[in-house]
């Protein structure tokens, strides 16, 4: 059984809630001020959000050109720099530190003795 808050009646100071079969049930306590500035701001946030995602949605259904080709550019320039990548095999490369002793001492018999 969920319930949802759906508005709040600020003249009778009750809020109404909502249940899965669309009744109305009221609440029988009055409401905080803070409860109500506390509903009243998720309520201003939820409709810009919904707002937003409407006209996002919108702008996607008149353009769907548009939408599939910014999307398919947008993926071609991320994937430009996998072709500049190199990976490395050599495990004396991956697991020696840069400047140690071994690194050096590997170096030196690698040029005298090639």
């Amino acid at each position: 059984f969920f319930l949802k808050i759906m508005k709040e009646e600020r003249a009778s100071g009750r809020s109404v809630i909502i249940n899965d079969q669309g009744e109305k049930l009221e609440n029988e306590e009055g409401t905080d001020e803070d409860e109500s500035k506390s509903i009243s701001c998720i309520d201003f946030m939820e409709t810009k959000i919904s707002s937003m995602y409407y006209r996002l949605g919108f702008f996607c259904a008149m353009y769907p050109k548009l939408i599939i080709f910014a999307t398919i550019m947008l993926t071609v320039l991320c994937s430009l720099g996998i072709s500049q990548m190199r990976t490395e095999d050599d495990p004396a490369v991956l697991w020696t530190p840069k400047h140690s002793t071994s690194v050096r001492d590997r170096d030196i018999i690698n040029d005298s003795f090639p």
